[in-house]
């Protein structure tokens, strides 16, 4: 078990230093700006459906408890208040939860993501699709360590059948001819219903497909939300093109005003 006595995290509520914990869970990655968090209450909601399904276990504090600790948490480590900062809640197997911070973003808010990241295909075998948990981090990370040895920032994960391999916290969406698509029978997603929330409030027609590469290569803007926001891919594999970011600026334009 790693400890890190330099930083911190809170475990039941309570502070200390930050440790591994080798036990599975399952997660929510929450937006925080000036220490407060952004859409708690749909992701403690998404967390523990996700967590009874599983586990059987629901969060066993208030979500007046978690703010309070977020700003606890963000405030005792002096971090800016000026930029976005990730907060990572995870609900293990046992019923235990934690908060734990990553470095602070370039970023404050919403905006769009100015860095388009460059992504390759990558079929995986077995399919992990399904809830954030201890395992589709486990496999995002890996994928995406195989993608930068490609020379790629982000790997698009695939099945067998080349169908997009669904990830709750980071879902990839397309655009195509003003229209946007979405996952169809996709998990429950807190980041998902943000871009849903933000793209029938500027009147943009959504659907919902199963989203294959030959989709995905047809799409005039493939994006993915994420804790950050919105991030449009500028190519994959470096042979198919992405110029447009038309509605990517719309719908981060939107989410960063009613934020």
């Amino acid at each position: 078990m790693g400890v890190d006595n330099h930083k911190q995290m809170i475990m039941n509520g309570v502070m200390q230093s930050w440790q591994h914990i080798d036990t599975p869970f399952v997660y929510q990655n929450i937006h925080t700006l000036g220490y407060q968090p952004k859409n708690l209450a749909e992701h403690i909601t998404v967390l523990n459906n996700t967590a009874n399904k599983l586990f059987r276990q629901q969060l066993n504090t208030s979500e007046r408890n978690i703010k309070e600790q977020i700003y606890t948490l963000l405030s005792m480590q002096r971090l800016s208040l000026n930029v976005t900062i990730c907060v990572v809640l995870k609900l293990y197997a046992t019923g235990d939860y934690s908060l734990e911070y990553e470095e602070p973003s370039i970023y404050r808010g919403y905006a769009l993501r100015g860095l388009r990241p460059e992504a390759c295909y990558l079929n995986l075998k077995p399919d992990i699709s399904g809830p954030s948990s201890s395992v589709s981090l486990a496999a995002r990370k890996m994928a995406d360590a195989i993608a930068k040895s490609r020379h790629a920032h982000i790997a698009i994960m695939l099945d067998a059948d080349n169908n997009l391999i669904f990830e709750p916290s980071f879902p990839l969406f397309c655009v195509i001819n003003e229209v946007i698509v979405l996952p169809q029978d996709a998990a429950e997603s807190a980041e998902l219903k943000l871009v849903e929330k933000a793209a029938r409030s500027c009147g943009l027609k959504i659907c919902q497909r199963t989203i294959s590469k030959e989709l995905i290569n047809s799409a005039d803007e493939v994006l993915i939300a994420s804790w950050q926001g919105i991030t449009s891919i500028s190519n994959i594999n470096n042979q198919i093109e992405y110029y447009w970011t038309i509605i990517a600026e719309r719908l981060a334009e939107k989410m960063q005003s009613t934020e």
